[in-house]
């Protein structure tokens, strides 16, 4: 395995350990409580609480983990030999007269 490919399968782990990550943030940043009912009679009201810290963190390592998606195309591309730029033009159609 060339050294590409081999940092190309630690990107991809590590990028699924981000979006993993990425959850257990998310379910900690979002509570649900019950809100004590104002009047007699009347049913609780249930209450949901986002956690700003905690949902910018699920964001963050979305983002991270989207980055490494793009840079392991990058490497497993190089890896097999494709280049990444566009063909340098080709004077082939332009004659000198």
């Amino acid at each position: 395995m060339s050294r590409r490919r081999g940092v190309a399968l630690l990107e991809v782990l590590l990028a699924v350990a981000l979006l993993a990550g990425a959850l257990w943030c998310w379910h900690r940043g979002v509570q649900t409580t019950l809100f004590p009912p104002y009047t007699r009679g009347a049913a609780a009201q249930p209450v949901t609480y986002y956690s700003a810290p905690w949902i910018s963190g699920a964001v963050a390592c979305v983002v991270v983990a989207g980055l490494l998606a793009v840079d392991t195309v990058r490497n497993y591309r190089l890896a097999s030999g494709a280049s990444l730029g566009r063909q340098a033009p080709t004077d082939a159609g332009t004659a000198q007269r």
